[in-house]
């Protein structure tokens, strides 16, 4: 079974998620902030993949992405924002660590499961 690490601050969207992977049979994990989602990694924790928010509190997804990196994690990290895939933030957070975009919206949950089988995270 694939174990995911959610990054999101609006619970809403952590519900969301949980409720697509749990009826998917994937474990998650959910963290408020980048700065969670590092010292999770820093303490051993071990993901298939990651899904980080990019507009977070504390330590926003780009950073938290980078630090990750920097710990010589390679799981597969894809950023789950309402940001436009060609916006100018977006492309620097792909340039910084982050592996893929999903972008944020009911309908684009699906695609998670094309990301993983793609990544080969299933």
């Amino acid at each position: 079974m694939a174990n995911i690490l959610i990054v999101e601050d609006i619970y809403f969207w952590v519900a969301v998620l949980q409720e697509f992977f749990l009826k998917q049979n994937i474990s998650s994990s959910w963290v408020r902030n980048g700065a969670e989602a590092v010292k999770s990694i820093e303490k051993g924790e071990k993901y298939d993949a990651i899904i980080m928010d990019i507009d977070l509190p504390i330590m926003d997804g780009v950073e938290a992405s980078m630090r990750i990196r920097n710990l010589q994690y390679d799981s597969l990290i894809i950023c789950f924002s309402s940001l436009g895939k060609g916006s100018k933030r977006m492309e620097y957070a792909l340039s910084r660590g982050i592996d893929t975009f999903i972008e944020k919206n009911m309908g684009s949950l699906g695609f998670f499961l094309k990301v993983f089988k793609e990544y080969t995270v299933l």
